[in-house]
């Protein structure tokens, strides 16, 4: 019997923000889908907490967790996909959220869909967050077909296999819907991925945004990405281990 969805969730001490807690209530009232956990030996209660969530307790064969020393989010994107058996695959952000029913709609829908992502939403008001999902959905996202993995991205799994994804330290989503665009075109979901500002609230939202620009120069000229990375990392500790590589 086929699967109707694989979600991939890469984690890294998840509990410093309350998104996991968002993420796991969001898949409470879901059928037909597994979750693959793909965590980098987490050292506060990322696992026991995805493990002694109530659908897990009841039905622990929705859940598999793998542990890896693989940092890179591409590569454990890559891992979870290689466990997934779902026809679509949704590669989730672990720090943004799908309320309500988005994930259902997903579920339900009846076209033959190859790919596509949620509209972006911040879970803070301030008009540099409003202005950046605008430009992320209606911009980059609907003119370039380019979403981050903060869009929550979902591909059908054979495409994706056929595709890949790209086993870099940063910008492996962007990447990703290069080579994406190039079989079809994607659609986006009028359903939010709700994502925490905690980087912009940690580093200012000036300087975060700034920052933001600079990263996107710096990968349209080919500076290498684990540098791009390291620059981008060293100043919040939400990924400390690519950091320190």
């Amino acid at each position: 019997m086929s699967l109707k969805l694989s979600i991939i969730l890469p984690t890294f001490n998840e509990c410093k923000t309350n998104i996991l807690s968002e993420i796991l209530n969001s898949l409470s009232s879901l059928k037909d889908f597994e979750l693959i956990v793909v965590d980098s030996k987490s050292e506060d209660l990322t696992i026991s907490t995805i493990e002694s969530f109530p659908i897990f307790i009841e039905n622990p064969d929705l859940l598999k967790i793998i542990s890896t020393s693989l940092v890179k989010r591409g590569e454990k994107l890559n891992l979870g996909l290689l466990e997934s058996r779902g026809e679509t695959v949704l590669l989730h952000h672990p720090r943004s959220f799908i309320p309500g029913e988005g994930i259902s709609v997903l579920l339900g829908l009846k076209e033959n869909i190859k790919w596509g992502a949620f509209r972006h939403k911040f879970n803070n008001n301030h008009f540099l967050l409003n202005f950046t999902s605008y430009y992320s959905n209606y911009i980059r996202g609907k003119l370039k077909s380019i979403y981050y993995l903060d869009h929550c991205i979902f591909v059908n799994r054979e495409l994706l296999l056929k595709v890949g994804i790209p086993k870099v330290e940063i910008f492996e989503d962007t990447i990703l819907c290069l080579n994406l665009k190039k079989y079809h075109k994607p659609i986006l979901l009028k359903e939010n991925s709700i994502t925490s500002s905690i980087r912009f609230d940690k580093n200012g939202y000036y300087f975060q945004s700034f920052l933001n620009q600079l990263m996107k120069i710096g990968f349209y000229l080919k500076i290498p990405l684990s540098k791009l990375n390291y620059f981008y990392e060293k100043s919040l500790e939400l990924n400390s281990k690519l950091a320190k590589k």
